[in-house]
């Protein structure tokens, strides 16, 4: 009788039956997914960003989000959102492909 290795048993799994043709469709469209979560809400965790340095001043989100238009235009809104969209998309494809082949053990 042959004993199977972990890792045999574990690349039967990944070469066929779990792992198939539309999991790079799945990375695909949680690169995209984390792309729009971040250019949507970018703006949003920026400013959370500059209220959580502000020292000894209590502003509310919304005027935050003014004071920093003011100042810096819209284009200051969205400063630093490229960078996090680098963050977030692979790790965004990395949650999809992972839930859709751990769906699909389970399921099986």
């Amino acid at each position: 009788m042959q004993l199977n290795t972990c890792w045999q048993m574990r690349r039967s799994r990944v070469d066929g039956k779990y792992w198939k043709s539309d999991n790079s469709m799945n990375l695909k469209k949680g690169t995209l997914s984390g792309l729009l979560k971040t250019a949507g809400s970018g703006w949003l965790s920026g400013s959370v960003v500059l209220v959580q340095l502000a020292e000894g001043k209590t502003m509310p989100i919304w005027a935050t989000l003014r004071q920093v238009q003011r100042e810096g235009g819209t284009r200051a809104l969205f400063t630093g959102v490229g960078p996090r969209a680098v963050r977030a998309a692979p790790a965004c494809a990395i949650v999809l492909a992972s839930y859709e082949v751990l769906k699909a053990m389970h399921l099986s």
